[in-house]
Formats: C-alpha cells, structure tokens, sequence
C-alpha cells in the first residue's frame, strides 16, 4: 500500500482507507452542514462528453485499441480536429501533413491519444463557465500553470523510467480541477481566498480550510470521482499536496511526481494557480531526486519549450520571451518582497525585543522597597527614556479612596515628579466612580513631590497647542482607572505599532502598580491579622483564668460542705465540755477552740460567697465588727510572712 505523508503532522495516511468527514469530525456541527451544502453545489458543475465518458470506462480494459478510440473520436469533429492538429504538431517532426484520424492517431500512439481526448475534452467542459469570477481571476494563467505542471509531471515520468508518461501527463493536467469547482460552485466565497492567499504566506489549502473547511483537493476528488476516473488519477488529485517521501519516484506514486512537478513549475513561473509560497528551494531538489544545478537549468529550458508547443495544441499560445521575461520579473518582484518583508519582520522583532526588555524590567521591579506613585515613577520614567517623549503625564485613580495620584515628566522638570490630589478637598460631592472626562476635568493647581506648584491643566493646554498630545486610557479588569497623556512630536512613536508597543509598556507599568498596591493591601490585611490572633490569643488566656477560678469556686463549694460537718461537730463537743469544765485555764482552752471553729465557719463562708456570689444589696453593719475582723486577717497573714527587720 502507498502511503503519503501528511503536511499537518498528521503522521501517516493511507488513500484507500481516508475518510474526509470523518478526519473532520463535524458530522453533526453547523460547520458540517454548511461543508455539505458547499459539496452539493457540485452537482451544477458539467458533465463530460459521452466521447470522454466512454473513454475513462474504457481505460484499463485490456482489448483498448487505436482503432476503438478513432472510432469514438469520429463522432466529434471538434476532438478528431484537435488529434490531426497536434500529430501535425513540429514536435513529431513529420515532413508530409496528416490529415486522416486513423494515421494521426497510429503517430500519436494510445497513450497519448487517450491523454489528448481526455485534456481537450476537460478544457471544453469549462470553457463556458467563465462569468463575474473571471474578471477578478486570469483563468488562462491557471490552464498555463496546469499545462506546465502536465508537461514537468511527464518529463520527470520518463526521467525516472515510468512505463506511461502520457498518465503523469493527465494527472498534472488535471491536479487543480478542484479550484475550477470551487469557482464555479462558490465564486463569491473562493475568489477572496484566492485573493488572501495571493499576496499571503502560507499555502492556499490552508486558507481554503481556515475560510471554507474544504480544500480544492477534496472538490477535485469529488469531480473526479462523478467523472468516474482511475483510481490512479483520483488519488493523484486529491493527495498532490501530501509531501512526498524522498527518493526516487515510483510509477504507483503519481501524487508525490505531481508535487515535484508543481514545485519545478512554480520555480519557472510558468502561469498562476494561487499563491507563489515555496516550502522548498534548489537543495531539496538536489539532495533528494538527483538533480544539479545544471539540471536544473536544462530542465527549465525544456519545460518552457515544451510548455510553449504543448499550449500552442490547445489554444493556449506560451511564448517563450514572454515566459522568461515573466519569470525574470517575478522573481526580482518575489525576491524584493522577500527582502522587504525580512527587513520588516527584522524590524518587527528588534521593536518586539525592545519592548519585552521594557516590560521585563519593569516587572523585575521590587514591590516591596517603594509606594506604589514612586515605582509608577521609576517605570514611567524608563517608558519616556525609550521612546524619546518630551511629555508625559499618567494619572490613577482609586476607586477605594477619593483621590488621584500620578506622575508627570517633562525637560523642564528634569526626573519625574509624582503629585496626590484628594478628591474630598476639590469637591466634595464629586462621585468616587469617576469618568475619562471627569478625571480631565480636576486637572488644575497641583503640588509635586518636589515642592514645585503647577497646574497641569495649563501644562496639558500647552502640549496641545505646541506638540502632538496622545491620550490613552488606562483600564483594569475593565475598569477605567485613570489616563496617560503623552507627547509624541519627536518621539519614536511614528505609527500603529510603535502606539501598540506604548499601550503594552503602560499596561506593564500599571500592572506594577496595581502589583504594588495588592502587596500594600495583603501587607495590611497580613498586620491586621496578627493583631486579631494575638487578641484572640489574650480573650482565650483571659477565658482560661476565669475558668480556673471557677473551677476553684466549684471546689471551695464541694469543701465548704464537707469542712462544715466535722466542724460543727467539734464546736459542739467543745462548747458541752466547756459546760461541764470547773477548771478556768481549760474552760478557757475549749472557749479558744469554738471561737477558732467558729473562724473556719466565717472562712469557708467567706468562699461560699465567692463561689456563689449575691447580687449586693444595702444594709446595716457594724463597722466596728467589720475592723475587728479585718485587724484579725491582717494579724494572721503578718504571721504568714516574715517580714524583713
């Protein structure tokens, strides 16, 4: 099985099995139905003659003779006309004229004759179909190019010894077909990708699929298969593009022979089918199909003569002088627009490079070290050392506070000044949503960090008079968040890109900005953090103090009760002895003893109290039991304690 390689990274596509809506994978999108739709129109597109018809049923059959073919000519005047007229060609060299259909097609050969009925006949088919689209594209520039690709594919199938030239003849004849379809189906939408792809950079297949999603190869396989062609001619049309392997080229591999040739026909500029993109140059040739520079030359001379007898035969004159002339100039045309396009895309990148160190330097900007207006500073300044401006004023507003601080440089200043303007202090029923208009209306009498008054609504004033005064608005998440003014006589901004590349270095100096202001707030928020962790952290050493003194109230309760019992036991026993006692000095020891029970009663009383308070109330009291009691405590704690003599 031949396999093809496929120019999308596809990997590798066998033709027999490939399925066009199923690589697709649209079956049910609106982009499959409108493929479907495009695919239908096909079916406006002419049928072949009955001759031709005959001709392509009849290819392969084995018993196909010069004799039948004459046979099926001689019902068509205008196809037997072309037959004597390329057998009387000077390419046969004959010196008798030919003027009966059964000699010119024995001069001719088979091959040839089925390849001569099946390209005039093609050529008829549409050569009414030329309406509106013809105006804007040269339908005799695209026959040229399909005439020489046809002659290169047959020059390089006897090069690498094919048995049958006259099918890589056919094949390169037809290879385009699908292009003539597509502008005889959709005009109005293929003539602009043709268009786009003529003055474009990339191949035409890919703008077809990126416009139309449909390719010519897949329309060309469509009209080749209602045709009912050969296989091999069928998958020579629709696989063309696929880059070939390297090497020499088989007979079963006509696609890849039609890709070399296209590429050699382009190289000569011979006609015009599409776009001039080459994938490939001179090496490529060289290092993979044998070829030398002195091949090359050769080959090229005797594709433009051959191409120029080969059109004569069908009505499509190539002069010669004309084509070298062409070539000539397009080259020098192609080579001029190479240079001028690698000058501007050199341009491009080192105006890209400048830019992204811009922004590079900007970002690697430390947030941590300034406010946010002074890093606005530094950046704005970088911005106006780069591009060359004169003037330059950025002013923000946050919509959190009623505010709006900026920057402003100019010569006359030196470096740049920030200045900070309250909003409350301009006017106190200004909105905190402000406008683009209502931030350019508080410009006035302004204070700047270096203690010099201006008022910017003049200094604006003056830019717009004497210079080139450029506004640019400055967003965030879609925000208006202030505006930048900046001016531009004398600048590098000269055009729509170096004004891109002043939008994206301002867009990166506001990012440091606004970077600079989340850090100033997550810095906030981080304080205000820690503050409520260590209030926290006091509430909850608070809670567990007071927890230990409940517990300690809880068990001075659960004592008290258990105290109270055996003590009131001992007073009693005490107070009946003592009732009983004669002797003074131990009647005295047991008063000792229920006054010192009573004392614990008063104590543990005491933390009763404190265990369960009572709301306070107002009563009378005898202060001076409360004195006694009180010079009581203090005796027993200073016996607690040894106080320092």
């Amino acid at each position: 099985m031949v396999e093809y390689r496929n120019d999308n990274g596809g990997g590798w596509i066998h033709p027999p099995v490939f399925d066009y809506f199923r690589f697709l994978n649209v079956r049910n999108s609106p982009q499959a139905e409108k493929l479907q739709t495009r695919i239908a129109a096909l079916d406006n597109l002419p049928t072949l003659p009955s001759v031709a018809v005959e001709m392509v049923r009849r290819w392969h059959e084995p018993d196909l003779s010069i004799r039948s073919i004459t046979e099926l000519l001689s019902h068509d005047p205008s196809l037997s006309a072309k037959v004597l007229q390329v057998a009387n060609s000077s390419s046969l060299g004959l010196r008798k004229k030919v003027t009966s259909l059964n000699h010119a097609a024995a001069l001719l050969g088979l091959n040839a004759l089925r390849c001569i009925t099946l390209g005039v006949t093609v050529f008829q088919s549409f050569a009414d179909q030329k309406k509106e689209w013809a105006r804007e594209i040269n339908l005799d520039e695209f026959w040229r190019h399909s005439l020489a690709v046809a002659v290169a594919a047959e020059m390089l199938a006897v090069r690498f010894g094919w048995p049958n030239p006259e099918e890589a003849f056919l094949g390169g004849l037809l290879h385009d077909i699908g292009k003539i379809g597509l502008l005889c189906t959709i005009p109005q939408d293929y003539v602009p990708v043709m268009e786009q792809a003529a003055v474009g950079t990339r191949s035409l297949i890919e703008y077809e699929s990126e416009s139309l999603s449909i390719s010519h190869t897949d329309v060309g396989k469509r009209i080749a298969e209602r045709w009912n062609f050969p296989d091999i001619f069928r998958n020579a049309i629709w696989l063309h593009h696929q880059t070939p392997q390297t090497g020499r080229l088989k007979p079963d591999q006509l696609s890849s022979l039609i890709y070399v040739a296209d590429h050699l026909t382009r190289r000569a500029r011979i006609g015009n089918s599409g776009n001039q993109v080459f994938f490939h140059d001179d090496s490529w040739l060289i290092d993979n199909y044998g070829f030398s520079d002195n091949d090359l030359h050769d080959f090229t001379a005797e594709l433009l003569s051959r191409a120029q007898e080969v059109g004569g035969h069908l009505n499509l004159p190539i002069p010669t002088i004309d084509i070298y002339l062409k070539a000539l100039e397009d080259a020098n045309r192609s080579l001029s627009r190479s240079s001028l396009d690698i000058e501007t895309e050199r341009r491009k990148s080192l105006r890209t490079a400048e830019v992204m160190q811009i922004v590079s330097e900007i970002n690697q900007m430390r947030i941590q070290e300034e406010l946010e207006v002074d890093l606005l500073a530094r950046a704005v300044n970088l911005i106006r050392d780069r591009f060359q401006l004169p003037w330059m004023v950025v002013m923000t507003h946050d919509p959190g506070q009623m505010a709006i601080e900026g920057v402003i440089c100019s010569k006359e200043l030196g470096k740049p000044q920030t200045f900070y303007r309250s909003l409350a202090q301009v006017n106190s029923t200004i909105d905190s949503d402000l406008n683009r208009k209502g931030i350019l209306d508080l410009l006035g009498d302004t204070v700047l960090s270096g203690g010099r008054r201006i008022n910017l609504r003049d200094e604006v004033m003056r830019v717009l008079e004497t210079g080139q005064l450029s506004a640019i608005p400055i967003e965030m998440g879609h925000e208006y968040r202030g505006e930048c003014l900046v001016d531009t006589s004398g600048s590098r901004i000269i055009d729509a890109e170096s004004r891109m590349a002043l939008d994206t270095v301002i867009e990166a100096a506001m990012g440091l900005q606004e970077r600079s202001h989340l850090y100033r707030k997550l810095q906030a928020e981080a304080e205000a953090l820690i503050e409520a962790t260590r209030r926290e952290t006091e509430t909850m050493r608070q809670i567990f103090h007071v927890e230990r003194l409940a517990s300690v109230g809880r068990l001075a309760a659960g004592a008290a009760h258990e105290i109270n019992n055996p003590l009131a036991v001992i007073s009693g026993k005490a107070q009946l002895l003592m009732m009983e006692e004669k002797e003074p000095k131990r009647s005295k020891a047991l008063q000792e003893i229920v006054e010192q029970t009573e004392r614990i009663s008063k104590i543990i009383s005491d933390l009763m109290g404190f265990a369960r308070p009572t709301q306070p109330m107002v009563s009378e009291f005898n202060l001076t039991s409360l004195v006694e009691n009180s010079l009581q405590m203090a005796h027993h704690a200073s016996r607690a304690h040894r106080w320092p003599r």
